[in-house]
């Protein structure tokens, strides 16, 4: 049996299901009205719990919390550290690989690291200077 959402934790919830990023804990909590900061922890295990939310853990940063929306992976770039989705859902595949090996796959988290598009541009951007300061 499902666990009852509180007022404060479907504000937790709406908060993140109207919000297309990846929040911490401390950010849920400066944008919600008068909570502390217990609920919203606690808020955000239930959630957790019932699958209506998930975390992604970065490299180097705190845990970040989105709404489990359609499947898709994590990109985080070394460089800023923004995380970015990337619409895949790689679950039948993943299912696929473990059955052959007896085991049941229900969800899959996949986290990808590199380096995104801005930041690239900028190392190209700083290559080009120093190679024109250098001639």
């Amino acid at each position: 049996m499902a666990e009852k959402l509180t007022t404060q934790t479907k504000q937790v919830l709406d908060l993140l299901k109207g919000e297309y990023c990846h929040l911490t804990a401390e950010e849920i909590l400066a944008r919600l009205d008068n909570a502390s900061t217990a609920t919203v922890y606690r808020s955000l295990e239930q959630l957790c719990r019932q699958r209506l939310i998930r975390t992604v853990q970065t490299d180097g940063r705190k845990t970040v919390y989105e709404a489990a929306r359609t499947p898709h992976l994590h990109m985080i770039c070394r460089h800023c550290g923004s995380i970015f989705d990337i619409r895949m859902d790689m679950t039948a595949l993943v299912q696929e690989a473990a059955a052959l090996f007896g085991h049941q796959v229900d969800e899959v988290q996949t986290t990808a690291y590199g380096i995104c598009r801005e930041c690239a541009q900028k190392q190209i951007l700083n290559q080009t200077k120093k190679e024109e300061e250098i001639q």
